[in-house]
């Protein structure tokens, strides 16, 4: 995020001024994997990786320049190094015709600021036959994850940053099971159904009133610590052969989020809680040189925070004065919101379309594929962000959204050896 402005007096520069917010992550890592199949019933997975991170929290950086001197300063959260490593082993184990086992182990390790965290993560899953065309699933996993992310909720430019664990800050760990169900119709046909419940600790969000622009103290001191639950169901139906192929998915789920300091101990959906989430791909082939194809997608709009009520503050010089009590003085320094509850509305909902044509052109090296696609087909301005907006002339409040991407054509050719 950058801004700036120029000062001149008679055609001169007098000022130059900018303002810039970085935040990132840079890694440099190795990694390696083995397979092995000691027999037939048997694929045993084995892995080792380590990784050097480099956190830029949030950095603002000022500078200016004036005739007589030049001013660069940068302020806020300190960068951050620190390693992090894992080690793996799985087996893929048929027990019998019908009932196939994947059992795993990951061990991970992460040091920073001369401060070490381990994690032991067991993985567990199952496939049972129930007949030819229908199986059964079950899974367990426990995880550790040693980057959080923090989001703002507000009204406004929505951020997302990526931040590391501290000394101060513990990795974020969580639980999941889940259990599904397949059946397969006619061959071309597959339905499944699964339903998952997460349990999540030692997140962190921004605590009441902080401000990811505000880098006068760390970003540590800004957020809390508080845990999170997600369950749903997940709907699938899949068309995997013939000239008309794709699959058509729906997923009803919720997100929470619990902090004893926020929204005074309830509850309260996630940013990025999402009732419903539909997608339906399709894929024809017209003949053996030309397929079309189209994506729609559909989701409920991510939670923001609106206030319920405004009130503002009277500016007076002598409070008491009768002649101040008439010449009230509003400014928006002084308005004073009121919230019933985090999250408490949603954005309009997001759908779009995408299609694509390919024609294929057989090479004796080969194979020629041009693409035709169009992004956003029917130009749906889905909302980036929401802004709080007052029209100068009726003094009326109400919000606006800004949207990034309209309909966009593209063209391609693909070479396939």
């Amino acid at each position: 995020v950058s801004s700036g402005f120029e000062e001149s007096v008679d055609g001169v520069v007098a000022n130059t001024a900018g303002f810039e917010y970085t935040s990132g992550i840079d890694d440099v890592g190795l990694k390696t994997d083995f397979d092995y199949t000691p027999i037939s019933k048997h694929q045993i997975k084995l892995g080792a990786n380590w990784v050097y991170h480099t956190f830029v929290p949030g950095i603002n950086n000022y500078k200016s320049s004036t005739t007589a001197q030049t001013y660069d300063t940068s302020f806020g959260g300190k960068k951050t190094y620190a390693h992090e490593g894992y080690l793996y082993a799985e087996d893929d184990w048929e027990l019998t015709t019908k009932l196939k086992l994947n059992a795993g182990l990951h061990s991970s390790a992460f040091l920073v600021q001369q401060k070490s965290y381990g994690s032991i993560q067991p993985r567990l899953s199952t496939r049972y036959l129930l007949n030819d065309k229908s199986s059964l699933k079950l899974s367990f996993s426990k995880m550790t994850q040693y980057i959080h992310l923090l989001s703002n909720a507000g009204l406004g430019l929505p951020t997302d940053l990526w931040l590391p664990v501290t000394k101060n800050i513990k990795p974020q760990q969580c639980w999941q099971t889940a259990i599904g169900y397949a059946q397969t119709i006619k061959a071309d046909y597959e339905v499944s159904i699964e339903g998952y419940y997460k349990q999540m600790n030692h997140l962190i969000e921004y605590k009441n009133g902080a401000n990811f622009f505000d880098n006068a103290v760390d970003w540590e001191q800004q957020v809390v610590i508080g845990k999170g639950t997600s369950y749903g169901t997940e709907f699938l139906v899949q068309k995997k052969y013939g000239r008309l192929t794709g699959w058509v998915g729906y997923t009803l789920s919720w997100s929470w989020r619990t902090f004893a300091d926020k929204n005074r101990g309830v509850k309260y959906p996630y940013k990025y809680d999402r009732r419903h989430d539909i997608g339906i791909v399709a894929s024809y082939k017209i003949s053996k040189k030309i397929d079309i194809s189209g994506t729609w997608v559909f989701a409920s709009g991510n939670a923001i925070s609106l206030p319920n009520q405004r009130y503002f503050s009277l500016q007076t010089t002598n409070p008491y004065s009768l002649a101040n009590q008439y010449n009230q003085h509003y400014s928006a320094e002084n308005v004073i919101q009121s919230y019933e509850t985090i999250n408490n509305y949603r954005v309009p909902v997001y759908h779009r379309m995408d299609a694509g044509i390919n024609f294929h052109k057989p090479k004796k090296w080969g194979e020629l594929v041009y693409n035709i696609s169009v992004y956003n087909l029917y130009n749906r301005l889905n909302a980036f962000f929401v802004y709080s907006y007052t029209n100068p002339n009726t003094q009326v409040s109400g919000l606006k959204k800004l949207t990034l991407f309209p309909i966009i054509p593209s063209f391609s050719i693909n070479f396939k050896f």
